[in-house]
């Protein structure tokens, strides 16, 4: 099963096994098996490449909600704090469930994500609009051709 978590076969896997976000972004390059991706709103971004995705190509890049991190800066620090590969957001809503927290975040394209992170945050530091940045791991997402079938399990 962690393989099929880190590396699933299509976006329509990915979705299946945990609610995967789908990001669009246009493949910059692909070296040794990793795609630099340039997303709508400008950012560039890193994936593992699937085997038949190819330079140039427009890509689906599938994150797990609990693949992303996220981190919130102090007032007005967002766009100052950004580093190669994060994401400039705003937090639309965080529910607390016990052993996580659910929030849902707002890029600068409009595009929604969601992300699942243990409960560490201060309730009072969730509210809705708040600036943050979004990250992940290289190896914890992965770059599909657009047009390649969403498949099943």
């Amino acid at each position: 099963m962690p393989l099929l978590l880190n590396r699933p076969a299509t976006p329509g896997v990915a979705l299946a096994l945990g609610d995967a976000n789908i990001l669009t972004g246009k493949v910059l390059r692909i070296d040794d098996d990793v795609a630099e991706l340039r997303l709508p709103s400008g950012e560039t971004v890193e994936a593992m490449a699937d085997a038949d995705l190819a330079e140039h190509d427009l890509a689906s890049i599938c994150i797990l909600p609990d693949r992303l991190s996220v981190l919130f800066p102090r007032a007005g620090a967002a766009d100052n704090s950004a580093e190669a590969g994060d994401l400039i957001c705003t937090l639309v809503s965080a529910h607390h469930l016990g052993h996580s927290i659910v929030m849902r975040m707002r890029l600068c394209d409009g595009t929604e994500v969601s992300l699942n992170r243990p409960p560490v945050h201060n309730p009072r530091e969730l509210k809705a609009g708040r600036p943050a940045l979004l990250a992940w791991q290289t190896r914890n997402a992965t770059a599909f051709p657009m047009d390649k079938k969403t498949g099943s399990l």
